[in-house]
This record gives C-alpha cells, sequence and structure tokens, in this order.
C-alpha cells in the first residue's frame, strides 16, 4: 500500500510562495476577499459583454424597423 501525502495549498504572490495552512485568520480572509473580486470580476465582465451584443442586435432591430417606413418626400 503506498503512502499518500498531504498537499497544502499555497499561493504564490511576489514570487514568493505562502501555504495557506500557515497563513493567520485576516490573510485568509484577505485572500478570501481577492478570490471573490475576481469571480466578480469575471462575471461582470460576462454581463458586461453580453449587454454589448444586446445593444447592437437592438441597433440593429431599430435600423431594420426604421427602413421599414416610408421616406417622406
Amino acid at each position: 500500500m503506498s503512502e499518500i501525502e498531504s498537499v497544502s495549498e499555497t499561493i504564490t504572490l511576489d514570487d514568493k510562495e505562502y501555504s495557506i495552512e500557515d497563513m493567520t485568520e485576516i490573510e485568509v480572509h484577505y485572500l478570501n476577499q481577492i478570490k471573490s473580486c475576481t469571480a466578480q470580476t469575471r462575471e461582470l465582465q460576462n454581463k458586461l459583454q453580453q449587454c454589448e451584443v444586446a445593444r447592437v442586435a437592438f441597433v440593429d432591430m431599430l435600423r431594420e424597423e426604421l427602413n421599414k417606413m416610408p421616406e417622406e418626400e
């Protein structure tokens, strides 16, 4: 039977590796805040991209509707 080693999760900041297991409560809190902000940033970027695609589609639909109107002489 092989021996299983416990692998501690680490992060690298400014080219230095830190073990999360060895971090203080406040350091872990800051790390969790960074993770949360990163996730929120990705979500907002996705929403921004969706809104931009929708905006372009609405402009195209408006253009199409306006082109259906008879032109004034």
